[in-house]
């Protein structure tokens, strides 16, 4: 029960967002929306997909079966989300968006609702990509959002798997702890890619 609270509590959060307009741009840094992609499938050249078939490799033993095999498919239908994945996004029906939602980026509290911190990636971004973050972490923390998949934005969670993979191959200074999550992220967002 707490936890269908929680992300009601929270979708409503997003959907009030999404509303709001968006404040003028303040610093002269490019849209988060254009971040995800340019970090991510745009990122993804050649060496980079070497690095991350190599760091796939290496993460494998860490992963559930299960996971093992999704991360084995994703990789095989690479090329094709890449593809995909690299096509312009339309600003046009854009909403006003947090961008960093994950749990740790939530406060929730069953009388007072729900509350948003780290507002360092917030602007422009395609409605439902708040609630599709969070969905996200919630599948990779082993949560069944199957009565969710309304509120997902297939273009968005691909838009992710690509910005986590690219990250997931940075370099790192000896504790692949994020770079590991990065890649797990990822896996998680084809999971629920693939049933949308």
């Amino acid at each position: 029960e707490d936890i269908d609270a929680y992300i009601h509590s929270a979708l409503d959060t997003f959907s009030d967002l999404e509303t709001m307009p968006v404040p003028a741009d303040s610093f002269a840094i490019d849209p988060s929306y254009e971040s995800f992609t340019v970090e991510g499938w745009y990122a993804l050249d050649s060496a980079a997909l070497q690095t991350l078939h190599q760091q796939a490799e290496s993460f494998a033993g860490r992963l559930s079966s299960e996971t093992r095999a999704s991360a084995a498919q994703l990789l095989t239908d690479l090329p094709d989300l890449r593809r995909a994945g690299m096509q312009p996004h339309q600003p046009d029906g854009f909403v006003f968006c947090h961008h960093d939602i994950r749990q740790a980026n939530l406060a929730w509290h069953p009388d007072h609702g729900t509350k948003l911190v780290d507002w360092s990636w917030a602007g422009m971004g395609e409605p439902g990509s708040d609630a599709t973050s969070l969905l996200i972490d919630l599948h990779k923390a082993g949560h069944d959002i199957s009565d969710y998949r309304q509120h997902l934005n297939p273009r968005h969670c691909l838009t992710l798997m690509g910005f986590w993979l690219g990250h997931s191959t940075w370099p790192h200074r000896g504790d692949d702890t994020v770079r590991f999550q990065q890649f797990l992220s990822a896996v998680s967002a084809y999971e629920i890619l693939k049933t949308l």
